[in-house]
């Protein structure tokens, strides 16, 4: 059991001797202006010349550390560049915060303006099918014969003739093949 607590003991020390020596070679040093030895996790900044950087992550040299910002706003400067050549340095930069929002709002944007034309075309397609099989329902009354009467605007049935009926049975089955298409 002492053996066992040991064993983790220092399989945990290890762990946290092996974390910090990796979070220490994710580090930036550089002297600046002034002579002090600076340390960070970030590049240092662009006045910084390269014989001033003396440690930079994963053996990256200067040019490597800086941000694409930096890189395509000197590029940005130099005249004579054309439009193609600065849409192209403008893909080549890291997104803003803000650009990455408002990229993402017009997604959500499109997204749910499909989903409500999606979901008005299922609607629309339920509402044609429900008329299409009330349209079958009536035709089948009128075919199977009997009288057929309708409401007039004081309430009151007034039934068909057989000539209007037969005038109803050609209307609901244009109607009827309409809807098998």
């Amino acid at each position: 059991m002492k053996n066992l607590l040991q064993k983790i003991a220092l399989s945990g020390t290890a762990l946290l001797a092996l974390s910090a020596s990796l979070s220490a070679s994710a580090q930036y040093a550089w002297t600046d202006e002034r002579g002090v030895r600076q340390y960070s996790d970030r590049p240092p900044p662009p006045d910084v010349s390269a014989s001033r950087i003396h440690k930079a992550p994963g053996g990256a040299k200067q040019h490597e550390t800086r941000t694409g910002v930096e890189t395509a706003s000197a590029d940005a400067v130099k005249p004579g560049t054309d439009a193609a050549a600065e849409g192209a340095d403008k893909k080549k930069q890291p997104q803003t915060i803000a650009e990455r929002n408002a990229e993402f709002q017009k997604r959500r944007i499109e997204a749910a303006e499909q989903e409500k034309k999606r979901s008005e075309q299922e609607a629309d397609a339920a509402s044609r099918a429900r008329n299409c099989e009330r349209i079958r329902g009536y035709q089948k009354t009128l075919e199977a014969g009997g009288r057929v009467a309708r409401l007039d605007k004081n309430g009151e049935r007034n039934y068909l003739s057989e000539e209007q009926v037969q005038q109803e049975l050609r209307e609901t089955r244009d109607m009827a093949a309409r809807c098998a298409n």
